[in-house]
């Protein structure tokens, strides 16, 4: 009777316990959008690898906790002249065995891989987006609610609406903001802007509808929420004319053009009061550009 007390005593004072596994989850990459350009596993798990624009590639998905991240380039002899991790703060320094490149994410995170000195609008690139979790869509009937597929068509939002995009929708197209105000864009889709701009000379200033992938006049009180811009045309990515109250959080905008010139990140003319947190801008010019009216 003795030994048994003890031996209780003895699992109460050293319980076992259990490390749960990462859980990762990447929604599936339309067949128009995927790329072979690059071949990636996060933690064994094949994650499909999305083409973004000029010789962009892009993988996204969503962790919470720590990865082991595998990226395999098609191109023979891709890694010969080393390998660049940015932001170099997180200190990601990969492993290389061949064609492939192996590291540990602590988290989430997002991620620009390229060659040492790869780095203009030629640069082949591949862009990592690991983010926490997506909120699940709210329980309101009165949400627009896209699910995950293929849109063809700009998104028109009202004053007072909520849309919601969840991971895996794909949008070719823009989101016109154009004198509206209470509007909520949540979620984790994609939209695509190839656009009509003439490659040869700057259009992209222009204030019109479907000229940006997020394209907004007077509009006021903005909430725009883990939503991937892809720009392939000549113009500017994010333009904001007299607008206030805009919140941009886990953003992530990749611009690409052979033209280069006039693809800003985001761009304001006149208004103020926005709030840009956790996010990611690639651009082949200004990456924020804020101007008198």
């Amino acid at each position: 009777m003795l030994g048994f007390r003890l031996l209780a005593f003895a699992i109460l004072i050293f319980p076992v316990t259990v490390q749960a596994a990462t859980l990762v989850d990447a929604a599936p990459v339309p067949a128009e959008m995927r790329s072979s350009a690059f071949t990636v596993t996060v933690n064994g798990k094949p994650v499909d690898v999305a083409h973004a624009a000029a010789s962009y590639e892009f993988v996204s998905f969503d962790l919470n906790g720590p990865a082991d991240v595998a990226i395999t380039a098609a191109e023979p002899g891709f890694w010969d002249h080393g390998v660049d991790i940015q932001p170099w703060r997180l200190g990601i320094r990969p492993v290389r065995q061949g064609q492939t490149i192996r590291f540990r994410l602590a988290g989430p995170a997002k991620l620009s891989i390229s060659r040492p000195g790869d780095f203009l609008n030629y640069a082949k690139m591949l862009y990592l987006f690991a983010g926490a979790p997506v909120p699940p869509l709210p329980r309101d009937p009165s949400i627009h609610a896209y699910q995950p597929g293929v849109y063809h068509g700009s998104l028109n939002p009202k004053s007072g609406e909520t849309y919601y995009l969840a991971p895996g929708s794909y949008f070719y197209g823009s989101l016109n903001l154009w004198k509206v105000h209470d509007v909520r864009i949540l979620g984790r889709g994609t939209i695509v802007y190839e656009g009509s701009q003439d490659p040869n000379t700057d259009e992209g200033w222009m204030q019109k509808p479907d000229w940006h992938c997020i394209g907004a006049l007077e509009a006021h009180n903005v909430e725009i929420d883990g939503l991937t811009c892809i720009v392939r045309a000549r113009t500017w990515s994010i333009q904001m004319k007299d607008t206030s109250g805009f919140t941009y959080d886990d953003l992530r905008v990749i611009g690409g053009n052979p033209g280069n010139a006039n693809q800003d990140g985001m761009d304001w003319l006149g208004g103020g009061d926005a709030i840009v947190r956790n996010s990611f801008l690639r651009a082949s010019d200004d990456v924020f550009a804020m101007q008198g009216n």
